[in-house]
């Protein structure tokens, strides 16, 4: 047997493909010892009853978010995500101890050939290959990031007892920049409206109003009506006929 720094077996690595069933979608797909995943030939049910030959085609490779290259498998219309190294190694690999857990010799994720797979346990998978090393270094980092959570907690307590009025002026401030804002947000809105008045059918002025949206609050009424009258598309809403005040006043000629 050849082995490589990797500890992949060779031998295996240089057999031809090899196709076997898909534990639980026999007869369905096909998985091979390459770490492919095809879909088999096969009769379905069309959009509207009829039967329609499905071909066998191989899936395009699609890796998650993890690393780890998965497919999506059907069954009686149901689809589940598959990970592509477990339907691998329970085609290829015998299993006799049990293990939980199936481990990339060579920490490649997406590398799912037979020979770079192999059943493992958790605590074995976690340490292989210098993880120990790196769970170490991971958490030196969380435990400086809780010295340095703990140095600001007692920072802040500092500050609040040299001045007790620090949370009291804070929230003064947050008020006067909402009261800013809100301030803000009635001048935009005042710059937007458009005074309109409202008429009789015979032309008669009845009163003005601020803004389409004023008139239609009061009145309760849409306002997309008053638009479309003030716009022209329509002659009359709601009984009177409603025109931009400016409109109004160029046809009464002032």
């Amino acid at each position: 047997m050849t082995l490589t720094k990797n500890n992949i077996n060779m031998d295996t690595f240089n057999r031809e493909e090899e196709w076997r069933p898909v534990k639980g979608y026999e007869g369905l797909y096909e998985v091979s010892s390459f770490g492919r995943v095809k879909s088999l030939e096969r009769w379905v049910k069309g959009p509207h009853g009829e039967d329609r030959l499905k071909k066998s085609r191989i899936f395009k490779k699609h890796n998650c978010a993890n690393g780890y290259t998965v497919v999506c498998l059907y069954k009686n219309g149901v689809g589940k995500d598959k990970k592509v190294h477990r339907l691998v190694a329970e085609a290829f690999l015998e299993n006799p101890n049990g293990w939980p857990q199936i481990n990339h010799k060579d920490e490649v994720r997406d590398n799912n050939h037979v020979s770079n797979l192999e059943y493992c346990s958790a605590k074995y998978n976690l340490e292989y290959n210098n993880g120990q090393k790196r769970r170490g270094n991971s958490n030196r980092g969380k435990k400086r990031s809780a010295e340095i959570c703990q140095k600001f907690s007692e920072a802040q307590k500092l500050y609040h007892q040299l001045n007790p009025n620090a949370r009291w002026e804070h929230a003064e401030r947050v008020k006067e920049f909402n009261r800013r804002d809100r301030s803000a947000i009635e001048k935009r809105s005042r710059k937007r409206m458009i005074p309109i008045v409202q008429l009789a059918k015979d032309g008669t002025y009845i009163r003005s109003w601020d803004s389409c949206t004023t008139a239609a609050k009061e009145l309760n009424l849409s306002i997309s009506n008053l638009n479309s009258c003030c716009r022209g598309n329509v002659m009359t809403a709601y009984g009177y006929v409603w025109k931009y005040k400016s409109d109004y006043e160029k046809e009464q000629g002032q």
